[in-house]
């Protein structure tokens, strides 16, 4: 087994080893347990929302774990091609597990209901593979950003309909992560180019 990818989680590290299929959950002190198995494992994911801490994985579906319990909460299944990478957020009342696929496609479900049952069809973002996904709030919304070779594109998150495109040029971005840079929320991103780049709300603002 390699590992296809890993994430830090409240002074511990979560790895997704393919081959293996295995999602583990490590201590600082080296030892380890088996959160579950997920087919054709190939991304995670972490989030708090509200008052939970969620480890997400994907794979052949969407697996979802409540990092307290280690127990798993729910999964949920594209109607075609492999999760490549998965996150959650908060709507209203609802928690959404949103997830980009192999084929281009974003899909979100809501914890709870039907696993079957998107919020929305799966909406088509891109002509090939999305390998990175975050959450951003903009101009007080939930927004789902997916990445292109030069652009950022913002999606309502409750709805699947665009919301913005941000310009990149050059950037050709690999990877993106939500974070708190000097106690604001922003989206980090890497690209081909070599650079990394911080973005806050303002930046991601439709005008």
């Amino acid at each position: 087994a390699y590992l296809a990818d890993v994430i830090a989680l409240d002074g511990a590290f979560v790895t997704a080893q393919q081959y293996s299929e295995e999602v583990r959950l490590w201590s600082p002190d080296g030892t380890d347990a088996v959160l579950g198995e997920v087919g054709e494992l190939s991304c995670l994911g972490g989030a708090r929302v509200g008052d939970r801490r969620l480890i997400l994985a994907g794979g052949s579906g969407a697996e979802v774990w409540d990092a307290a319990t280690r127990t798993t909460i729910a999964t949920f299944d594209p109607d075609e091609g492999r999760v490549w990478a998965v996150t959650a957020c908060a709507l209203s009342e609802r928690t959404a597990i949103v997830a980009v696929t192999e084929k281009g496609d974003l899909y979100a479900w809501a914890l709870g209901a039907e696993p079957d049952e998107p919020l929305y069809e799966p909406v088509a973002t891109s002509q090939g593979p999305l390998e990175a996904v975050a959450v951003m709030t903009v101009d007080g919304r939930p927004r789902v950003v997916t990445a292109g070779q030069d652009s950022l594109r913002l999606w309502d998150a409750a709805e699947g309909v665009e919301a913005g495109r941000v310009l990149a040029r050059g950037h050709d971005i690999t990877a993106m992560e939500s974070a708190v840079v000097d106690g604001r929320r922003a989206l980090v991103t890497s690209g081909r180019d070599g650079v990394l780049r911080i973005w806050d709300e303002s930046d991601l603002s439709v005008r």
